[in-house]
């Protein structure tokens, strides 16, 4: 083998006699369904008009070091339910878009495409809708959340409601590399396909090539090793909350985002722990981030206090930049926050607390973010949010 639907917490699935579905997600307060027509606008050919408004996609002079302050901009709009974003060696830009079911990709020229996903969940099945493996654009996802991409230029994609992993290689072509369609927990030692996995909601590699996954509903991480056997690296497979333990030891609590540092480092967005967890390479899991309390909106949730002191809200996401620089996507506070390595102090560096789309051009710290998901940080240093309610990738420079 070569080498985020994601939902704060699904907490009811509703089947009609025709077995659609709608979630009713409180924590997104809002019930995500398909159209009462069952007409699909995002056909093959078909674009919803998503539009690139910043032209500095473009790489740029990296940047010595994380900035003090940043300015916000709306770098691409007009999505439907962007949840994550990332980057390849050269610097084209990936977009899970969960509402059409495809992913996207924005040339550092600008110049945006539908890259996989034909826009239709297609053949029902047991765990979803799944037509196989073949033609990226003929191919469909279901309710696609998270992605990640490896050193040659492969892309990896949670299919959460396929309850799968599928990956898009350069020659166009999907290939399921986990998961079996059933959502459950099972295939431990086997091959990854073979597997079952339940709502996998975040995806990293590591440095020497495996594929990790955050195997949400099943309170898990698993990794796929080059071999395509699937093993459990963390997690009893328990929700709850354990921490200084062994990583075989670790309760976890619908685990979203994973990301490794240059070290190799593993951290988990532990979602309904409301915390930042951190798997260090002698296998003990610590909290980072997070005080296990998700407040409302505040005046600041903890700003330039010790993270773990801090309030977060539901995290999606977390990101390590080159200089050990943690980014978070604080998702239910509307803010992205950023904690020091060496002071290990927390501040927010864009977002008010409160929902909205506003601020576009001017401080990040004043603007409004709607339920950020997914974060990306590019080569030149410029951290890119999903802000998903609000159906636009803004950057941060």
């Amino acid at each position: 083998m070569r080498f985020a639907f994601r939902v704060l917490f699904p907490v009811l699935l509703l089947l009609s006699s025709g077995c659609e579905y709608s979630v009713i997600d409180p924590a997104l307060k809002r019930i995500m369904g398909p159209t009462s027509s069952g007409d699909n606008p995002y056909l093959s050919g078909s674009d919803p008009a998503a539009i690139i408004t910043t032209p500095t996609l473009k790489p740029g002079t990296p940047a010595s070091g994380p900035r003090d302050s940043y300015l916000i901009y709306s770098a691409v709009t007009g999505l439907n339910d962007p949840t994550d974003v990332a980057f390849d060696g050269n610097d084209n830009l990936f977009i899970a878009e969960r509402g059409s079911h495809r992913i996207r990709r924005v040339s550092p020229q600008g110049r945006m495409e539908y890259y996989a996903g034909d826009g239709f969940q297609d053949q029902e099945t047991h765990a979803g809708r799944y037509n196989g493996d073949g033609d990226a654009l003929k191919m469909s996802f279901y309710g696609p959340c998270a992605l990640a991409v490896d050193p040659i230029g492969n892309l990896f994609v949670a299919d959460s409601y396929n309850q799968r992993v599928r990956e898009v290689t350069k020659e166009s072509r999907i290939l399921t590399v986990a998961g079996n369609g059933e959502p459950a927990y099972v295939g431990d030692g086997r091959a990854a396909t073979a597997a079952s996995l339940k709502l996998p909601a975040g995806l990293a590699i590591d440095p020497f090539g495996n594929l990790y996954v955050a195997d949400s509903g099943n309170h898990r991480i698993r990794m796929v090793d080059q071999a395509g056997i699937m093993s459990t690296v963390v997690g009893k497979g328990i929700d709850g909350f354990t921490d200084n333990r062994p990583r075989s030891d670790a309760l976890l609590n619908y685990p979203a985002g994973i990301s490794f540092d240059t070290l190799g480092n593993l951290y988990i967005a532990d979602r309904l722990n409301h915390r930042i967890r951190k798997v260090d390479l002698g296998g003990t899991i610590t909290t980072v981030a997070g005080n296990g309390s998700a407040t409302g909106p505040s005046e600041n949730a903890g700003d330039n206090g010790l993270a773990t002191e801090a309030s977060l809200s539901y995290p999606q996401d977390v990101v390590v930049d080159r200089y050990g620089f943690l980014y978070i996507a604080d998702t239910g506070h509307h803010r992205i926050r950023r904690v020091d390595p060496q002071s290990k102090k927390i501040r927010t560096i864009a977002g008010n607390g409160f929902p909205g789309v506003t601020g576009d051009s001017g401080p990040a710290i004043d603007a409004r973010l709607n339920f950020p998901s997914g974060l990306a940080v590019g080569s030149d240093g410029c951290l890119y949010v999903a802000d998903s309610s609000n159906n636009r990738i803004r950057k941060l420079q």
